[in-house]
């Protein structure tokens, strides 16, 4: 079964783990030195520990007891450190290693975006986790192949057009107001910069760009930064 989870991490690491299979000292050292614990755990296989080299947003395609799928693996980049999983009680997180927890979990519900949980059955599992490799433009490609030339142009180049413009314009409509006292006729100025801090917000209501952004949604859902496998050992 294929499981779609997003982690967020302002430590440039992600963590798949399920609190009850932590150790119960796992709170407290976790405070002292966080990444050498998770370390430790991961080459336990009891955790997986994975090292992104950036902040962001992260999202992960699981497969528990399927292989990764055909189309995925020519894309499949470096191979995570880890091998083992193991699941107590039916539920593993994938979150900012920051957000690990073994007892209450009020720090990732306070920021509940860094962080999802999927079932997974009670057991020990062999672990693969790789990171993806696609090849530059992929997913504009598929964009361009899924929606009309004219819906492809709004999301992929006119948007960022008027978004540029409407930073421009909101300069220019805050210098022509504040002299326009002086300089009447710069009002005239000044409902011309409007409409181009309007015109982000026109572009994003057009059924073209909608649809346009609605596929570049989906499309991005199949392109995870990182896929595993999950099969029961033994």
């Amino acid at each position: 079964m294929r499981h779609v989870v997003e982690a967020g991490t302002d430590a440039a690491t992600l963590l798949l783990f399920d609190p009850a299979a932590l150790p119960d000292s796992f709170d407290a050292r976790f405070r002292d030195d966080p990444i050498a614990l998770c370390e430790e755990l991961t080459d336990a296989g009891v955790v997986c520990l994975i090292v992104t080299g950036a902040d962001g947003n992260y999202l992960l395609h699981a497969y528990v007891e399927e292989s990764v799928p055909e189309d995925f693996r020519p894309y499949l980049g470096d191979r995570v450190p880890g091998e083992g999983l193991v699941c107590v009680l039916g539920r593993v997180y994938f979150t900012g290693a920051e957000y690990a927890f073994r007892g209450v979990d009020s720090f990732r519900r306070s920021y509940h975006h860094m962080g999802e949980a999927f079932p997974v059955p009670p057991g020990t599992y062999r672990l693969a986790v790789y990171e993806m490799d696609y090849p530059e433009g992929l997913a504009e490609d598929r964009l361009r192949a899924a929606v009309s030339p004219a819906a492809y142009w709004l999301h992929q180049r006119a948007m960022g057009w008027s978004v540029m413009g409407a930073v421009a314009g909101l300069i220019g409509l805050v210098a022509s107001v504040w002299h326009a006292a002086r300089e009447p006729w710069l009002w005239l100025a000044a409902a011309g910069c409007a409409a181009l801090v309007a015109a982000p917000f026109a572009v994003a209501r057009l059924p073209a760009y909608r649809a346009a952004a609605a596929a570049w949604r989906e499309i991005n859902r199949e392109l995870p930064a990182y896929v595993a496998e999950l099969r029961r050992a033994g």
